[in-house]
């Protein structure tokens, strides 16, 4: 019984591995799907820089000059890093293309910074999701949120509401997936959110 029960184990791990690659190819698959929409791409970044001029504000480079100064989508701590996550005992590794931030109090989502909604979708694993275009080949990826707040091709500010974390059932609390890409290159969010 000992030996059927670590099969079990083995399984349900082999299983949860799988289903992460999945997760993470369909992410990327749609990432590099939305950045090869050159036409779409033009459209929402000459919409942003027309909002930016007639709010005054500067119309590109700006999600560059942010690096370590962008605030965070929710208030939490990261419990699952960017990079590469080795499971030892399967012998596997993953590549993270973001961070999960796990909080207890406020489950609000916020935009790190204005753009316009590149994406709505649902992945599985993920749940839902929304991609915003900051311009300049930046994008951000808020994943697992429920009572999306906003629509394709709107224009959110920074601090704009996109919905609420779901809640994690094991951890009895909610976990939000973050990303930031630039094109079709994951960045490490760690690198870019203001340190606490």
């Amino acid at each position: 019984s000992y030996l059927d029960k670590v099969k079990k184990e083995r399984e349900t791990l082999e299983k949860k591995y799988s289903d992460k690659k999945d997760m993470m190819k369909n992410m990327k698959n749609l990432i590099e799907q939305l950045s090869r929409d050159k036409e779409r791409v033009k459209k929402q970044e000459k919409e942003l820089a027309r909002i930016r001029e007639l709010e005054q504000m500067q119309v590109t480079g700006n999600f560059k000059q942010m690096k370590g100064k962008l605030i965070w989508p929710i208030t939490g701590e990261i419990v699952s890093k960017f990079g590469k996550t080795i499971n030892e005992e399967l012998n596997t590794i993953t590549q993270n293309v973001g961070v999960s931030i796990q909080t207890t109090s406020d489950k609000k989502v916020i935009s790190v910074m204005d753009g316009v909604v590149s994406k709505i979708a649902y992945i599985r694993g993920f749940g839902n999701l929304a991609i915003i275009n900051h311009g300049d080949k930046y994008s951000t990826v808020y994943a697992n949120i429920d009572n999306v707040k906003i629509r394709e091709n709107d224009y959110v500010k920074i601090g704009s509401e996109i919905g609420e974390a779901s809640y994690d059932t094991k951890t009895k609390k909610n976990k939000l997936h973050f990303e930031i890409w630039n094109g079709e290159n994951a960045l490490n969010p760690e690198d870019w959110l203001k340190k606490l």
